[in-house]
């Protein structure tokens, strides 16, 4: 087992589930911590293509992050997932059901989807100003927490 992997995967999944974007909209969803948890890592792009001792270090990482000491199994990680997939496929049928029966405009899932890649876009570009002024950053990223929770 590659302990420096399962480090680098622990830190990287940790900068992603503890991005505040993630936090304030997580509650929000059908989805519970360890779903997108488990969600995230499958769907990693570290996945393509990999050993099964990857995957291994994979769930070691998982458990480490979520500070198990009992073994995770292939069988738990692989129900977390279907738990996951099914609660997301949900959420699409609910929106196609509302769309179907005139109850949701077609232009907020378009508007949906253009919030979410204008906050990466401007996470991303936050990332450069943290390193300069962090008391900016935090104050620029409480402001759009705000505006994000009104409207979801």
């Amino acid at each position: 087992m590659d302990r420096v992997l399962s480090e680098e995967l622990v830190k990287w999944l940790t900068k992603v589930l503890d991005d505040p974007i993630v936090k304030a909209l997580l509650p929000r969803t059908t989805l519970t911590k360890p779903q997108l948890e488990t969600l995230v890592i499958y769907h990693a792009e570290m996945l393509e293509n990999k050993s099964i001792e990857f995957k291994k270090n994979i769930r070691l990482a998982l458990m480490k992050l979520r500070g198990e000491k009992a073994s995770l199994s292939k069988g738990a990680f692989v129900r977390t997932l279907q738990q996951a997939r099914r609660n997301v496929l949900r959420s699409v049928a609910t929106i196609v059901l509302l769309s179907y029966l005139g109850l949701l405009d077609p232009d907020t899932l378009i508007r949906a989807r253009g919030v979410g890649v204008t906050l990466r876009e401007v996470m991303e570009e936050m990332e450069a100003v943290e390193e300069q002024d962090p008391d900016e950053m935090r104050q620029r990223l409480s402001t759009i927490i705000q505006r994000l929770l009104r409207i979801v």
